[in-house]
């Protein structure tokens, strides 16, 4: 099988050094090749019953004589892609061996006594010396400028792309700097920063045509039709892994019906994925469930280049529409899960990213800025939400709802981080926007007219802030209605200011509402139902030892 870390053709030239009898190349892609080479071997070695009569008997011919001869031999099958019917040609014999690349994970490789010695990607160190003894073969290593390990990271230690691009370095004399640059441009196709001129290892194949190399059979195997749509959405996403129950989403699902105009159920999803992972074109491990379906980062790069510019923009909204539907909420006993949708929510903005502000933001990119302040990262969260700002008035407009509503999360984003003065601004800001708009009592469902009252407790104001949060949440309750989720918020918060000013009474019956009413609408355990219920405890503690909180409460504490 594939041996060590050596090429094929490395191994096949020193077996002719060493002095073995007979080196055969096959190219084993088809059978029919197989069959042409051993019979034209056949008649070359004088094996028995060779006549070239019938190519395929003068092919067992030669499959009698290896098996019985005292010269030594070593036949390549290069490529091999169809396991049963590679089967019946593997020769066999005392004297001799048989090395079989492949880019088939599958148990009917190693049958028959077979080994497979894996060959993944170069090691770190690995990389950085091929880069760097390959250069000073050409007394280039200067080039390098002492980046070697950060080029072959960029390459994914793929050896197939760091022998284009030593080549392209020495060739034009660019230094690793400049070509990371191009790396880095998405208007730089793989044939131009890998070309076949720079196959200088005799791989045989331009880079995207070698990383793509099975697609073809991947996409003609059971269950048929569903390998090249399935590529194409795991090429959009973070080549570190996603999620295997990604797959399991209505969305996803649904796009794979229509791509096999049948209805698609997640057990093909996974069995696509599978015949994916055989194919060596991405990689499925069970072991790693937020990160099971991962994708070298240059055959993703191969596949978003070869798939048709009119699929671009359902494939991302579509990837966009299931990261979104795997959300966990609420997230704090799923922050593995949330760092990873997080990963992948970058990477498909990087990849796709014009499309997902079609008319409005795709609502995965507030989620994804949203979920930093869950996670505690309120400077990478603050970071966030200024590109976002950026994009939403380049694409949409510095006054479309999307870029007021980023604006304020951007102010929730100052208030984490103790800029309360800037927080009131662009909340101040919003709020006159949306009043001028539409009205006070706009229920406007892209900014949270609750935050400016927050934001006024933050810098001491309490008396503002009450007078706020009455008025915001009487608006919510003639717009709204009681019942609403942002009127239960707006009354938790009204219940603290009140307790700030000293109305504790009113606090308290305003927080026994909000926490009854959490209850109800978001469930005992939601987070804003929990928040309400500590906010209430409070109250009580204000209050006085002689206040005894409902049984409801208690039995929480």
């Amino acid at each position: 099988m594939l041996f060590a870390r050596v090429t094929a053709p490395v191994l096949a030239t020193e077996a002719c050094s060493d002095g073995t009898d007979l080196v055969v190349w096959v190219p084993a892609a088809e059978v029919q090749q197989i069959v042409t080479l051993y019979a034209r071997t056949a008649r070359l070695v004088r094996a028995p019953g060779a006549d070239g009569a019938d190519p395929e008997a003068d092919a067992h011919a030669f499959l009698a004589w290896a098996a019985t001869t005292s010269r030594s031999w070593l036949v390549v099958l290069n490529d091999v892609t169809d396991p049963d019917g590679v089967g019946p040609w593997w020769p066999a014999g005392p004297n001799g061996w048989v090395l079989a690349t492949s880019r088939f994970h599958d148990a009917r490789m190693t049958g028959g006594n077979r080994t497979r010695i894996d060959v993944d990607l170069y090691t770190p160190d690995e990389a950085v010396a091929y880069l760097e003894t390959r250069l000073a073969g050409e007394a280039a290593t200067h080039l390098l400028e002492g980046r070697a390990a950060e080029l072959a990271h960029a390459l994914g230690r793929l050896p197939l792309a760091l022998a284009h691009a030593a080549a392209c370095l020495i060739n034009e004399d660019l230094t690793a700097g400049e070509y990371l640059q191009r790396l880095e441009d998405s208007g730089q196709l793989l044939e131009q920063l890998l070309p076949g001129w720079a196959d200088t290892e005799q791989y045989g194949r331009g880079a995207a045509a070698a990383l793509l190399l099975s697609l073809d059979a991947a996409h003609h195997t059971e269950p048929a039709g569903l390998a090249e749509p399935v590529l194409r959405i795991a090429a959009l996403l973070d080549p570190a892994g996603h999620p295997g129950t990604l797959w399991q989403t209505p969305t996803l699902l649904g796009h794979l019906s229509e791509a096999a105009g049948r209805e698609v159920a997640w057990s093909e999803s996974r069995s696509a994925l599978r015949v994916l992972h055989r194919y060596h074109l991405l990689a499925y491990d069970s072991r790693t469930p937020c990160q099971q379906i991962r994708i070298h980062a240059l055959t993703a790069r191969a596949t978003r280049e070869t798939t048709p510019v009119t699929e671009q923009p359902g494939l991302v909204t579509t990837a966009a529409d299931a990261l979104l539907k795997s959300w966990p909420d609420p997230e704090q006993h799923h922050r593995e899960l949330a760092a990873t949708l997080r990963a992948n929510t970058d990477a498909l903005h990087l990849n796709g990213g014009r499309h997902l502000w079609n008319g409005a933001a795709h609502p995965l990119l507030f989620r994804s800025a949203i979920s930093l302040h869950h996670a505690g990262l309120y400077r990478t969260a603050h970071d966030q939400w200024h590109e976002i700002i950026r994009l939403a008035a380049e694409f949409l407009g510095p006054d479309h709802p999307d870029t007021h509503y980023a604006r304020t999360n951007l102010a929730n984003s100052y208030s984490r981080l103790g800029r309360y003065a800037d927080a009131l601004v662009l909340h101040e800001q919003a709020l006159d926007h949306v009043t001028r708009t539409h009205g006070p009592d706009h229920p406007d469902n892209t900014w949270r007219p609750e935050q400016p009252p927050t934001t006024y407790r933050d810098l001491g104001r309490h008396q503002e802030a009450a007078d706020l949060a009455e008025q915001v949440l009487a608006g919510y309750e003639r717009t709204l209605g009681p019942d609403h989720p942002d009127t239960f918020r707006a009354r938790a918060n009204l219940a603290v200011s009140y307790d700030n000013v000293g109305r504790h009474d009113e606090a308290r019956a305003l927080g026994e509402q909000a926490m009854a009413d959490g209850e109800r609408i978001l469930g005992p355990h939601h987070p804003a139902t929990s928040r309400a219920r500590d906010r209430l405890a409070a109250t009580y503690l204000s209050l006085g030892a002689g206040t005894r909180m409902p049984r409801s409460t208690q039995s929480r504490h």
